[in-house]
């Protein structure tokens, strides 16, 4: 079931993968970024930042 979410995100074209699984979390590929949900915030709050701090 894993891969066939990885796959359908994937084809969606998304930039993101989102989970908790830590098996998953080892997978790399330069399709999607498959990252764990507190990593996105991080991230997504460094690349919005825009000095409103």
């Amino acid at each position: 079931m894993d891969a066939y979410h990885v796959a359908c995100a994937i084809l969606a074209e998304s930039d993101y993968f989102l989970t908790t699984d830590d098996r998953l979390l080892k997978y790399k590929t330069d399709k999607v970024q498959i990252i764990d949900p507190t990593g996105f915030i991080r991230e997504w709050e460094v690349l919005n930042n825009n000095g409103d701090e």
